[in-house]
């Protein structure tokens, strides 16, 4: 269960991925280079409405984007562009290539390293996303656990990010709407998931999130 509070104009989806092997065991298909390509055919379409409503939020929750770090979307879809190499990891592949073709925000975090309960709020501190780096998430909506936040549409945590020896797979998309084009997401990245690891598992489908009250909590 996932405790939200102060989402409003968002779209969240989540789910949970038990893998058979170790990720760093997962071997590279032939059909993920496709996936790294911006406009590449197939299932998902980019939503220009997403990728506005996504600023519009950004914005309205005081985040600028221009001076504190651009959305985890936009980030892979310039370096997509401008032909940075793709990650290493063949999980974050698949993750980079449903945030690229989608234009959603998608976070893609090790599920057994979240500590205590899990909530989504907007953050009122920050996120440490490296050994020495960070990242002010302030009015940023973002997931925490029992140690603060972990994951956003901007960054994810280092302290919970995917590994070689990860075995489960907490993703969640931040959607902008429209809503059929988020839940075609979610669908589409979570078979890609399985599609790596016949032998997965999906054990959450669409969030159990539980909403609460309007409060302000502290990071």
């Amino acid at each position: 269960m996932i405790d939200v509070t102060g989402d409003d104009g968002w779209v969240l989806r989540a789910f949970l991925s038990r893998l058979g092997l170790p990720a760093g065991e997962l071997s590279e298909p032939s059909w993920l280079a496709r996936l790294q390509a911006p406009g590449a055919k197939g299932r998902l379409k980019r939503s220009p409405p997403a990728a506005h409503a996504l600023r519009t939020l950004l914005l309205t929750a005081g985040y600028d984007p221009r001076a504190r770090g651009a959305s985890s979307a936009r980030r892979i879809f310039k370096a997509a562009l401008a032909g940075d190499p793709p990650a290493t990891d063949v999980l974050t592949r698949v993750r980079n290539g449903a945030s690229l073709q989608s234009g959603l925000c998608v976070s893609q975090i090790d599920g057994d390293r979240c500590q205590g309960p899990l909530q989504i709020r907007p953050a009122s501190g920050v996120l440490p996303v490296a050994a020495g780096h960070d990242h002010d998430a302030t009015g940023l909506l973002a997931l925490h656990d029992g140690v603060g936040p972990c994951a956003s549409p901007v960054f994810d945590a280092a302290r919970v990010a995917v590994h070689p020896g990860t075995r489960t797979v907490l993703s969640i998309v931040w959607g902008t709407g429209p809503e059929r084009h988020v839940d075609r997401t979610v669908a589409w990245y979570s078979e890609m998931i399985e599609r790596l690891d016949a032998s997965s598992e999906r054990l959450l489908w669409t969030p159990r999130f539980h909403h609460l009250p309007h409060a302000s909590n502290p990071a």
